[in-house]
């Protein structure tokens, strides 16, 4: 465990890592970039968010009688955040709603495998029904939330990464291949670090906002 002084370092040498970045790259001090950290190579080179490793860590919270996956599907891909919410989505194309279903770990699995390879030849459709998972990581797989926080706590793990405001523990984004989020806004300050597959990210300046219709707004 990290002492408050322990942290306190930890907290600024994370401020001055991500100023002397956004200098590098000539950005202003509350814009988002990219960073190379230590700590994210580690929990990668851990193993314990391999896609086999995740589907056996949440199958053991299965077995031990954890609520089933409650998982997003969209025949398009397309996943807006705020589920079951018809007020927010009236108007919206239904192409573009997902629906929520319960599935058991191994079938969750089974259909984000098969999700993520090409039709067949001779396959009627072009794009395999999207799966898209969102959660408290420690409540859906302990064993690689684990890993997160060597510090022992979601707010000492907040503390040493430099994010000021309240602590929220770590969340799992866990989805099929091409899976899409609407254009949307963070309210808070968060780090996203891709630990399995890839993710491209589309940024576009506050100046731009009027323009986008960003959803829910």
């Amino acid at each position: 465990r990290a002492d408050a002084s322990e942290l306190a370092f930890a907290a600024a040498r994370m401020r001055a890592v991500i100023r002397a970045a956004q200098r590098a790259a000539r950005l202003g001090p509350s814009e988002p970039v990219r960073l190379e950290l230590a700590a994210a190579r580690a929990w990668a080179r851990s193993g314990a968010f391999a896609a086999e490793a995740l589907a056996a860590d949440m199958a053991d919270v299965a077995r031990a009688g954890g609520a089933p996956l409650v998982v997003k599907r969209s025949a398009s891909n397309l996943f807006m955040l705020v589920e079951g919410a018809e007020e927010l989505s009236e108007g919206v194309d239904p192409a573009h709603r997902f629906e929520l279903a319960e599935v058991g770990v191994g079938a969750f699995w089974a259909q984000l495998r098969a999700a993520g390879r090409q039709p067949e030849a001779g396959q009627a459709g072009s794009v395999r029904e999207g799966l898209y998972v969102t959660g408290d990581a420690a409540t859906l797989c302990p064993r690689a939330a684990a890993s997160l926080a060597p510090a022992g706590s979601a707010e000492s793990a907040s503390e040493a990464f430099g994010i000021d405001g309240p602590a929220r523990p770590p969340s799992l984004w866990l989805s099929s291949l091409g899976s899409v989020t609407v254009t949307h806004y963070d309210c808070s300050a968060n780090i996203l670090v891709q630990l399995l597959g890839e993710k491209r990210v589309w940024l576009w300046p506050p100046g731009a906002a009027a323009a986008l219709f960003v959803f829910p707004d």
